[in-house]
């Protein structure tokens, strides 16, 4: 069913079942109680399906028990089912972009462990060629040139797919312009972050901790 086609309590069941997500209808059903709407299941199904308004009153206690504002959220309730995923995406796409930068923090500190204790057993010869040998493949294959490489390279694959030269659609590119995709500039760029844990150790060339730019002849996009 196409938005033009659906009636406003469909499109407004339509944005209950979004909003209540993983959550119970029996929790649902029940908070709604506890504020005094006799509610039952059947009731927030024929809400969900388009069968049964939702009254403002219900509304605005409805968006309580989902966590939500009435004041500021009640619109996420009349959304059409096209502007409910933009509003959507637009909340979620900065939460998993910071959710990105601390797992690769916390990536960093996980190869920066994994080379102290490797080098600690290497220097007590408590370490085996095998397992040696499996550290250095881990750490070579998680530096930061090849996430750079596999990312942008993804990332502009699938922008580039798209004949849509909106304003919207000229962000999807890395950003990165011929220069800037070049070894020294990433390398100075990023060297913060990842060159901190790989820069204070003695171990960091041993185990392979350091970004793999090298002097900027492995970057290939």
């Amino acid at each position: 069913m196409s938005d033009n086609t659906m009636t406003r309590d469909e499109i407004i069941g339509t944005n209950v079942t979004r909003l209540r997500g993983k959550t119970s209808m029996d929790k649902v059903v029940e908070a709604m109680r506890d504020k005094g709407n006799a509610w039952s299941k059947t009731t927030l199904f024929n809400v969900e399906h388009g069968k049964r308004p939702l009254r403002l009153p219900e509304a605005s206690d409805l968006l309580r028990c989902l966590g939500y504002d009435p004041i500021v959220d009640l619109p996420k309730l009349l959304n059409t089912p096209a502007a409910a995923d933009i509003q959507i995406a637009v909340t979620k796409i900065p939460e998993m972009y910071e959710q990105l930068i601390v797992d690769f923090d916390a990536l960093s500190q996980s190869r920066q462990k994994l080379a102290d204790d490797a080098q600690s057993l290497a220097t007590q010869s408590k370490l085996n060629r095998q397992l040696s040998r499996q550290v250095e493949e881990v750490l070579k294959d998680s530096q930061l040139c090849n996430l750079l490489k596999a990312f942008i390279s993804a990332n502009d694959r699938d922008a580039t797919q798209s004949d849509n030269n909106s304003k919207f659609h000229e962000w999807l590119q890395s950003g990165l312009d011929e220069e800037e995709t070049s070894p020294t500039y990433i390398h100075s760029s990023f060297e913060e972050t990842n060159g901190r844990f790989g820069a204070e150790y003695s171990n960091a060339e041993t185990f392979g901790l350091n970004d793999g730019f090298g002097n900027g002849e492995d970057m290939d996009f």
